[in-house]
């Protein structure tokens, strides 16, 4: 049924992405040492020089609203979900939040629509189920945030759209673990949610079987190999021996390609910027066009867990990235990004127990996928300074805070959810 109605929405748009050289766009410029839009608001292309190297980043340092509705039911909790269409998605149309909105966009910066529900989340009078600020992927953004939001609805919203749909939430959690149906953006805001308040029971307990016991235990369990708090204390401590990211001007940067149609990094290329045209119907304005990130392979990340006293836990790497605002949060236990060569060297034995594809943002990222996976590494041996494990309790309280796990961290932890 979700298939088919994102099929169904995907054609009714009429999508249309076309590549353009710079200089042919109607709306962005080379000037003051980065690509920006005219009007100085929405995002730009920027270089960032961290620790004697060049990265390619997109500035966009305003705060965004990625925002669910759910309703309480007498029987099932039901959430509020859109079918969005972007430019970079892979399938054109994924599952995203009631509300996805960047802050030029809500102030119509656009000259279009105010977009839907965004005046709902700004009056911040309803009830909320979570509410933190969330990274995006510091690899590729520059100290980029989001607000991850949950709003319980007294009402279920009157469906106005064809791209509006209320779900059971626990018809929806297993559509986490399908390949390219629920976007990065909605993933985060439901991992960052508070779980119980989210399914309206005990997390992980609707189905019993021998890995959802685990997952019970691991939520339930006080016993911990590390303190919550100090996690926190151990990132700061990373982050502090770090030195600050410098902006350079991208005429002055020797390590960047900047060519009628696109800049990349000359020596280290995982990415590359370019310009798209795009028109596409059922969005605040039908056309325009704008740099988007196209990444020249796929990525994969994986999520280690194994057993210590029969409690699950999983393991997180201390994550330096030069975006990140706060320089230091916690990756997946492996992660390749698209375009990355390979280190396959570095990954751990283990049995890969789940597996999905997971697209990126699609209005910032041109159709870049990563392979995430769930792996069983079998029991905890060694704890290597760099890693961190948690039992799934902490990882729901850590993920709440916001600035702790990294984009791709969550969308890891988003494969266990579809248990929930």
């Amino acid at each position: 049924m979700i298939k088919n109605w994102l099929k169904k929405i995907a054609n009714e748009s009429k999508l249309s992405v076309k590549r353009i050289n710079f200089i042919d766009s109607n709306e962005w410029v080379f000037s003051n040492g980065k690509l920006h839009h005219k009007s100085g608001r929405f995002f730009s292309i920027i270089d960032v020089n961290w620790d004697k190297k060049d990265y390619l980043l997109i500035d966009q340092r305003e705060i965004g609203t990625l925002g669910f509705l759910i309703f309480k039911g007498s029987r099932n909790n039901q959430i509020f979900v859109q079918a969005k269409v972007e430019p970079g998605n892979i399938g054109k149309a994924q599952l995203s939040p009631t509300c996805q909105a960047t802050a030029s966009n809500i102030a119509r910066q656009h000259g279009g629509k105010l977009p839907p529900f965004a005046s709902l989340f700004m009056k911040n009078d309803s009830k909320k189920i979570s509410d933190s600020l969330q990274s995006e992927q510091g690899t590729r953004f520059f100290q980029k945030r989001n607000r991850n939001v949950i709003f319980e609805a007294q009402n279920k919203t009157k469906i106005t759209s064809n791209h509006y749909k209320w779900l059971n939430v626990d018809d929806f959690l297993p559509l986490l673990g399908k390949d390219f149906l629920v976007n990065t953006d909605a993933r985060s805001v439901i991992v960052s949610s508070n779980w119980k308040e989210l399914v309206g029971r005990a997390p992980f307990s609707k189905v019993a079987n021998e890995f959802t016991k685990n997952l019970l235990y691991s939520f339930e369990t006080q016993d911990v190999l590390i303190p919550t708090n100090h996690v926190l204390k151990l990132l700061k401590a990373e982050a502090n021996k770090l030195s600050k990211p410098k902006l350079i001007d991208l005429d002055k940067c020797k390590a960047l390609s900047i060519k009628k149609d696109e800049i990349r990094l000359v020596d280290d290329a995982t990415f590359r910027a370019i310009q798209i045209s795009v028109s596409v119907n059922g969005r605040e304005v039908s056309t325009w066009d704008q740099p988007i990130i196209d990444s020249f392979s796929s990525g994969r990340a994986s999520l280690y867990y194994a057993r210590k006293d029969n409690i699950l836990y999983f393991l997180f790497k201390i994550q330096p990235e030069p975006g990140l605002y706060n320089l230091v949060e916690l990756g997946p236990s492996f992660i390749n990004e698209p375009g990355s060569k390979s280190n396959e060297e570095k990954e751990l034995k283990g049995k890969i127990t789940y597996k999905a594809w997971q697209s990126d943002e699609g209005g910032r990222f041109f159709k870049d996928k990563t392979l995430y996976s769930l792996v069983d590494i079998g029991t905890i041996s060694r704890i290597k300074n760099d890693c961190i494990w948690l039992t799934l309790r902490q990882i729901q309280e850590l993920s709440q805070k916001g600035g702790i796990f990294n984009n791709e961290a969550r969308s890891a932890i988003s494969l266990l959810l579809q248990w929930m």
